[in-house]
């Protein structure tokens, strides 16, 4: 068993070679003349003018996006040992099963 540890460094380490030759040759690859001439690079935005317009809807979605965060990275992050005091001594098994083959979000919807 002992051998598996260097199998899954090695796996994961050759796994990350094709993204990584690809991400550099992508970065060193030109960049087409109409992409330039039309990228955003330059264009001056009037941040505070979006501000002044959206403050309405960026506040609510922003609370609710951090209420949302709140719970659910909480949730994932001391499920056991919530579970654990609500069901003492449980086997808790079938109970993350759902979660880790569906995600995380599956108990909470």
């Amino acid at each position: 068993m002992d051998h598996l540890r260097a199998v899954w460094r090695i796996s994961l380490g050759l796994g990350a070679v094709p993204p990584l030759t690809v991400f550099y040759f992508r970065l060193r690859m030109k960049e087409g003349d109409r992409y330039a001439t039309d990228s955003m690079r330059h264009a001056r935005i009037p941040y505070w003018l979006v501000i002044k317009k959206y403050w309405a809807r960026l506040i609510p979605v922003s609370i609710i996006w951090f209420l949302y965060d709140f719970s659910a990275y909480s949730f994932g992050i001391y499920s056991s040992s919530i579970l654990n005091n609500v069901i003492p001594n449980a086997v808790l098994s079938p109970l993350f099963e759902p979660t880790l083959l569906m995600g995380r979000h599956c108990i909470l919807l």
